[in-house]
């Protein structure tokens, strides 16, 4: 009894993070976006906490929707990008360290970050 309590409240956790991931989108959408491999029936229990996504369910979802599986299972919000400029740099950056240019990415973006500071310290002094 004690265990069924717990995975309650785990289904619930993880189907409110589904939601917010899915965001507006209808389920049969989703259901399409994930090339089918569960129906919109399936994602409405993932999403209202009745049952829990199987492993390669949670990786589908993860890499569609650019989110970590670690962030729907744990709810880590390190782990999840907070929009969509956020979901492109991670996206952008995967892509670095997958050419090998990841180190002169970080690079570029410190400098940019830094000129910009400065510009904005200039702006302030005048």
């Amino acid at each position: 009894m004690g265990q069924k309590r717990k995975d309650e409240k785990l289904y619930k956790e993880v189907g409110k993070r589904l939601s917010a991931t899915f965001g507006k989108m209808p389920l049969p959408e989703v259901a399409k976006r994930l090339d089918n491999i569960v129906s919109a029936k399936t994602l409405w229990d993932y999403v209202n906490g009745f049952s829990m996504p199987r492993t390669a369910v949670f990786k589908k979802i993860s890499e569609v929707f650019d989110v970590s599986a670690d962030w729907l299972l744990k709810g880590t919000e390190s782990d999840r990008p907070a929009n969509e400029e956020e979901r492109t740099m991670f996206k952008q950056m995967r892509q670095a360290r997958t050419l090998g240019i990841a180190e002169e990415a970080l690079e570029y973006v410190n400098y940019l970050i830094k000129k910009k500071e400065s510009e904005i310290r200039k702006k302030r002094k005048e």
